[in-house]
């Protein structure tokens, strides 16, 4: 038994015999960092003003095709600007009844074909 284990000090073995990570972990790791970078508002975390984004002010827009483009150019600038080694092949928004979904495919830049990440946000309550 591993005591670091037990106390959460001791990462999972994902480097592979070549000293890369995974693209499953990768991906894993993207899509945490992701929702963390998209729901962060832009201005609000101290040391870095320009982290996050402003994608909360585009979900409580008018469901239209204008607010989907700005909402997938939001979410292509993000990723663009934060994850050097990831690429965005497309993004699908789709508003559904209360919600925004959003389905992104990207590619992880050793990987030899592209992820699908699903992305939903609920519209109710307004821009706290």
């Amino acid at each position: 038994m591993n005591i670091l284990q037990l106390q959460g000090m001791a990462a999972p073995n994902i480097v592979t015999a070549w000293g890369t990570t995974t693209v499953s972990h990768q991906l894993k790791k993207f899509r945490e960092d992701l929702s963390i970078l998209l729901l962060t508002k832009k201005g609000t975390m101290i040391g870095d003003p320009n982290y996050g984004s402003n994608l909360h002010q585009l979900l409580f827009q008018p469901a239209s095709n204008g607010t989907a483009a700005a909402i997938r150019e939001e979410i292509r600038d993000c990723v663009e600007t934060y994850f050097d080694n990831t690429r965005v092949n497309y993004i699908n928004v789709s508003f559904i009844e209360d919600r925004v979904e959003i389905e992104l495919n990207v590619r992880i830049l050793n990987s030899t074909k592209g992820d699908l990440l699903y992305l939903t946000f609920t519209r109710t309550g307004g821009d706290a």
